[in-house]
Formats: structure tokens, sequence, C-alpha cells
């Protein structure tokens, strides 16, 4: 709705009342550009530190979310499907590794079986020997180094490591069956310590996929706070962008002259007559 008013000034001079007039005219349409230039400027100050604020706090936030998500990789909400499916893969995998490593702990009995049985067999050479040799006779001495070989195999096998003391070289022709021994003990050593890693590791990986899996509940919560605080901040950023999009198109305007300002519609004219006195209400005034 458009408002106005009259400037008016009274002088003896009609030229003087006229610039006068004209004069106050142009101060109040000076000011008017002025205040409403300065509350524009004003407005769009506030609005840009609201803003910068606006974003600092989002990009903040956003980091914030990227840290959760580097630190917690493998056990965000969304991998727990992927992590029930990877659980399971392991404890086919460790089941597999227990049943193998198992099977080969039979297979140690077999072995030392054997062992025991070329033990008393070499032991009872010795004493057919010693029946007919001393001790120090070089086919007693062979005997006794067999003897030992078998022994050290044993202590090896039992022990089930392979960091032991290794028996002293053999020719297959001296005794093909502790030979034979000694390669399925080597093979069997091997594999048992490659099994027993395998079985570590993975008992370790299931562990901590569990471990991720219980988690799950805890980091969806968390997750859905920082979600939660980025759509806040998301939203408030939108928002003070559309504020100052809509304050610039305000100010564009101002510039422009389309704003809500004065406008002179009635120029100030030179007076052809005195406004005053009002000779005619003065003489019915005195005649009255």
């Amino acid at each position: 709705e458009a408002t106005g008013f009259r400037i008016s000034f009274t002088a003896n001079n009609p030229h003087l009342a006229q610039e006068v007039t004209s004069r106050l005219t142009s101060f109040f349409i000076e000011e008017n550009i002025k205040a409403r230039g300065k509350q524009v400027s004003t407005t769009n100050k506030f609005l840009s530190e609201q803003l910068e604020e606006a974003k600092r706090k989002l990009e903040e936030q956003e980091k914030r979310l990227r840290d959760f998500k580097a630190s917690n990789l493998g056990g965000l909400p969304e991998q727990e499907q992927s992590n029930l499916g990877a659980l399971t893969d392991l404890r086919i995998q460790l089941q597999s590794t227990s049943s193998s490593l198992n099977r080969a702990q039979m297979q140690r009995i077999t072995l030392e079986s054997e062992l025991n049985g070329i033990a008393a067999r070499l032991r009872s050479e010795r004493t057919g020997l010693l029946g007919r040799f001393t001790g120090k006779h070089p086919d007693v001495l062979k005997k006794d180094e067999e003897i030992a070989r078998v022994d050290a195999l044993l202590t090896r096998l039992k022990s089930g490591t392979r960091d032991g003391d290794k028996p002293q070289s053999w020719t297959m022709a001296d005794d093909p069956a502790t030979a034979r021994i000694q390669g399925q003990i080597e093979a069997y050593l091997t594999d048992v310590d490659n099994l027993t890693k395998e079985q570590r590791r993975l008992q370790v990986e299931v562990s901590q996929s569990q471990g991720r899996l219980r988690m799950t509940p805890m980091r969806e919560q968390q997750m859905a706070v920082l979600l939660r605080d980025y759509d806040l901040y998301k939203q408030d950023y939108a928002d003070l962008m559309n504020r100052q999009f809509r304050a610039q198109l305000s100010a564009s305007a101002e510039e422009k002259q389309d704003g809500q300002q004065f406008r002179l519609v009635d120029p100030p004219t030179l007076p052809v007559l005195p406004s005053g006195p009002k000779r005619v209400k003065v003489s019915l005034g005195s005649a009255a």
C-alpha cells in the first residue's frame, strides 16, 4: 500500500521557499536510500558470518563422520551382512584346518609306532652283536649310531617342532626303513607347523570378526547420531544460503531503485500567490 506525505516551507521570498522545499525533499530521499543501503549491508554481513560459521560446523561434522568410518572400517552397520558371511567362511576354514591337524596328529601315532619297532629291532641286533663282539667293535658302534638316530627322530616327533636337533645323516643303504621314516617325519612336521600357524591365524580372525559383529549395534547408534547432526548442519547451511540469496536479490533491487524508497511525486513549484495571510477570512472576521 502506497503512502505519502507533504513537505512545505513558508518564506517571504517565493524563490527561497521553492529552493528550501526542494533541498528538504532531496535530503529525505537521500537519507532514505542511505538507511536502506546500510540495512541491506548489515543484513548481508550478518548472513555471511552466519553462513561461514554454518559451513565450518558442517565441515567439522563431515570430518568426524569420515574419521568414524575410517577408524571403524570393517565394522560399520552397512557391512554387517558381509561380516556375517566372512565369519561363516572363516569358521568353515577353521574347521577344515582343525580336521587336517587332527589327521596329522593321528599320523604321528603311526610314525611313533614304526620308530619304536625300528628301535626295538636295532637294539635286538645290537644285543646279538654283543654276544660275539665287544662294545668297541665297529659293527656294535655302527649299531649304536643307528639307534641314536632313531631316538633323535622319536624326540623330534614327540616334541612336534622343526627347531630340534636333526639326527646325523645316513645313507639309504645303511638303514632304508629309518631313511623312509625320516622323510615322512619331515613332511609331517612341515604339515603340522603350517597347519598350526593357519589355525592360529584363523582363530584370531574369527575372534576379530565376532568382536566387530558384537560392536555393530553400538556403532549403529553412534553412526545415527553423527548422521543426524550432519543432516541438521547441512539443512542449516542450506537455509542460510537461501536467505543470503534472497538478501542479495534485495540488494540488487535496491541498487536498481526497485525497492521501497521515497519518490518525488509533485516537485516543488514557484509560488505565484502568497499562502497567507488569508485576506478574505481576515476581512470577514473584521466585519463580524
